[in-house]
């Protein structure tokens, strides 16, 4: 982990380019200054908002960040509070889709605590979700550092070369290899590729698996029989397939994955 990486604030720039995906880049950086000092308490909710709602006419960045920042220290209720008929409902699920309420709390919590203090962070949470739920939650389908677009040719050479090395039991370990992308992102790009239909489609839903680890498939298991070779086969049909489109891939911004990855940075100003 980037010491320098700081989640509400990259969470924050996320949600800016969420309500402005055409920022220029100067008045981003400008806005991300200002984000950085609302949370950090040097500058008031009402300044924020401000100059959120002169640059870009939106101040709802700041009033998302607001609510984090001022989520009650109360853990949410445990399941063993709930009535009986709700306990047996709840425990009969393998897995709970999370709240929005549970979400603001996760972000809070690691704000608080750090990335590496899950299970106070659970604590934190509450409503009894444990230390890898909340991992698993932030890591799948809360850090804005996991992009959502098309995988490009250089991500999936990435991805099968992590492959060869980490085989395809360890997912958490492929994806440490490729830092947008998640577990789950990798696994389901993975069974595109080997299946011999590369095309960038929708991934799963992150937050509907966030609580599960990854069972491997009946599909999965054959794979295990896939040479070195044969990945460098897929490695390069892959490039070889995608690369006559790169040139008309488009970007909302070039730099926005690099901002929320140096969040800590400190940011250039507007002259």
């Amino acid at each position: 982990m980037n010491s320098s990486f700081k989640p509400l604030l990259s969470i924050g720039i996320s949600y800016i380019v969420d309500v402005c995906p055409q920022i220029a880049p100067n008045v981003l950086q400008y806005l991300q200054k200002i984000l950085d000092g609302f949370i950090d308490g040097k500058i008031s909710q009402y300044n924020a908002s401000l100059e959120f709602s002169k640059y870009i006419g939106n101040n709802t960045p700041i009033l998302k960040i607001a609510r984090v920042l001022t989520v009650s220290p109360q853990p949410l209720k445990s399941i063993n509070e709930y009535p009986a008929e709700a306990q047996s409902f709840l425990l009969m699920k393998k897995s709970r889709s999370w709240s929005e309420i549970e979400d603001i709390r996760l972000i809070a919590g690691i704000h608080k605590f750090g990335l590496d203090a899950w299970g106070t962070v659970a604590c934190f949470v509450g409503n009894s979700r444990t230390k890898a739920q909340c991992c698993q939650r932030w890591t799948r389908g809360l850090d804005p550092r996991i992009t959502k677009m098309h995988w490009t040719p250089k991500e999936d050479a990435a991805l099968l070369q992590s492959i060869s090395k980490h085989g395809i039991k360890s997912w958490t370990k492929v994806a440490s290899d490729i830092p947008s992308r998640s577990d789950v992102q990798c696994r389901y790009r993975y069974h595109q590729l080997v299946s011999g239909n590369p095309q960038n489609s929708d991934s799963p839903n992150n937050q509907s698996s966030s609580d599960m680890p990854i069972p491997m498939s009946s599909n999965e298991k054959k794979l295990n029989e896939i040479t070195p070779e044969k990945i460098s086969q897929i490695i390069n049909e892959s490039v070889n397939k995608s690369q006559p489109e790169t040139h008309n891939q488009k970007f909302k911004i070039p730099s926005i994955l690099a901002l929320v990855s140096q969040a800590g940075m400190k940011p250039i100003t507007i002259e």
